[in-house]
């Protein structure tokens, strides 16, 4: 085999390590604010993550995390998405969150923002609550 093949061999390796590696979500420096204690939204939070298909890998008072398993398809396998949502207590009844999805190098083959979803899953588990 040629050098010049080994080497586009070797790119296109590197290039696909990358591309399965996680990326971490960052906060976002806007937010939502969520009439209910910060408690409430946190459980609402890990059940709305776990309803969209996360595993949830980080629990913390004011910070949550989840990973979606990557599944393979034909062509690219879709997954491999963290979500990362971040609680701050405004007061006793209301609660700031923000919502991030961090994806990989390449998170355009079979990736997607994952933020209006969990978004969504959260107001569905909170109004279930009332």
């Amino acid at each position: 085999m040629p050098q010049r093949d080994r080497s586009h061999l070797v790119l296109l390796f590197v290039v696909l390590v990358l591309s399965g590696c996680r990326s971490t979500p960052v906060r976002p420096s806007s937010f939502t604010t969520v009439d209910q204690p910060v408690e409430v939204v946190h459980k609402a939070a890990v059940n709305a993550l776990v309803s969209t298909g996360f595993d949830v890998e980080r629990t913390e008072a004011l910070y949550i995390e989840g990973y979606r398993p990557r599944r393979w398809g034909l062509v690219a396998g879709s997954g491999g998405e963290t979500v990362a949502i971040w609680l701050e207590w405004e007061s006793p009844s209301r609660t700031r969150m923000s919502i991030d999805t961090g994806q990989t190098f390449l998170g355009g083959a079979g990736q997607k923002n994952w933020n209006y979803e969990v978004f969504n899953a959260i107001h569905r588990e909170l109004e279930r609550k009332d």
